[in-house]
């Protein structure tokens, strides 16, 4: 058996080797140690990473979805973009049975034609009085609305004398509803304020729609408008697109106050209102050819014909004094005698003028009405002024109050 000694020369080179082996080895462990621990941290990078890489395919794909979204909701919104371009329009509305804004008689008289040639004419004032920007679009429309009372308003038109019958505005209407495919006389029927109230829904429907381009407005006439029109001033957008239609008389002076645009006036196509101011409160006409009962030769006594006419007028100015009223404020006619049933019917047949005959004047030229007639007698201004009572005044059939001293007709 070989044996070593413990400080024997070999025996401590081999103590020395081992020492080096462990100081290797713990070397090597130490390596190991770090490089395990690299790939945990390697591990858990890539895990990370991934995770990231999933959140990120995660939201790529909402994005995807949302982009997507997106494209189809902006692709709708073009389309309905597209549809709301097309077809764009302006709106006239007219409050048609009011002063200012009444049909001249030569297309009242005109009849059907006459409506087809006031349609026309308003289409040419509109398209020749707005700016032309607005007109760039070969498309776009012209839509009119007038409303009106259209039987009040037919018989006010025959009681005045400017038409014959009622069917001849009827027919007026018809023509000018039928000119045009997007124009249209409107009945309201009877009252105050049906009218008004077409037209402020009308205003409010029409200037909150894209495709209306712009809102003329012929109803200028009257200060009620003033305050409705008044919430628009503050709004830029709608101001822009409101112009105000002046038909033969200017805008009331509290509408005009709102500075909003003006066209007009379209005074060759509405007619004045007539004048209310008559110059002699006489029942008779007195002829230019001398039946007051003066000669060309001098002074003489009054002639029976003079004597009727001046019994005549003064019972018309007693007739024509001050309005009267009830309790609730309304007007009421004074009282009138019950006519003989046979002068009644000889005026019916003689289709005299009211306004010249009771009035004393007549300042309508297209009136056809009988003006030359001899004068009247007291039972005949009686009997006529009978006749004017039962047609009811135009502005009570409205809803209005007649302030007119003069008015002939009915208002009880």
């Amino acid at each position: 058996m070989i044996t070593f000694a413990m400080n024997s020369p070999r025996m401590h080179g081999m103590m020395l080797q081992y020492d080096s082996y462990r100081t290797e080895v713990d070397r090597f462990t130490e390596v190991d140690t770090q490089r395990q621990q690299l790939i945990v941290r390697l591990v858990e990078a890539l895990e990370s990473a991934q995770n990231e890489i999933r959140k990120c395919q995660l939201d790529l794909q909402n994005e995807t979805e949302a982009r997507r979204r997106f494209q189809e909701q902006a692709e709708l919104m073009d389309g309905r973009f597209r549809q709301m371009e097309r077809r764009p329009y302006i709106v006239v509305l007219i409050d048609a049975d009011a002063d200012g804004y009444t049909f001249h008689d030569d297309f009242l008289m005109e009849e059907s034609k006459g409506g087809e040639a006031a349609a026309d004419e308003l289409l040419a004032r509109i398209r020749g009085s707005l700016p032309t920007g607005l007109f760039e679009r070969a498309d776009m429309d012209i839509v009119v609305k007038a409303f009106a009372n259209i039987d009040g308003m037919a018989q006010a038109l025959v009681r005045d004398g400017r038409l014959s019958d009622t069917r001849s505005f009827r027919a007026f209407v018809s023509g000018f509803t039928s000119r045009l495919p997007f124009f249209d006389f409107v009945d309201v029927g009877p009252g105050k304020e049906r009218a008004d109230q077409k037209i402020r829904e009308n205003l409010r429907f029409h200037i909150d729609s894209w495709q209306c381009k712009h809102v003329v407005l012929g109803c200028c006439h009257d200060s009620g408008y003033a305050a409705f029109l008044g919430q628009f001033v503050a709004n830029p957008a709608a101001l822009n697109r409101i112009s105000l239609l002046e038909g033969s008389t200017p805008c009331h002076p509290e509408i005009a106050k709102l500075a909003l645009n003006q066209i007009g006036p379209f005074d060759t196509l509405f007619s004045t209102p007539p004048s209310r101011s008559p110059k002699l409160v006489t029942y008779a006409k007195i002829s230019s050819g001398g039946s007051s009962g003066s000669s060309s030769g001098g002074s003489s006594p009054p002639s029976p014909t003079k004597s009727i006419v001046l019994r005549a007028a003064q019972t018309g100015r007693e007739r024509f004094g001050p309005i009267l009223r009830d309790a609730n404020g309304r007007r009421r006619d004074r009282e009138l005698k019950n006519p003989d049933p046979a002068v009644l019917g000889k005026l019916k047949s003689l289709n005299l003028c009211n306004w010249k005959f009771l009035r004393g004047n007549c300042d309508l030229e297209s009136c056809t009405r009988n003006h030359n007639f001899r004068d009247l007698t007291d039972a005949e201004g009686d009997a006529l002024w009978y006749l004017a009572r039962q047609g009811r005044c135009w502005k009570v059939r409205r809803g209005d109050d007649c302030d007119d001293p003069k008015c002939i007709y009915g208002h009880n």
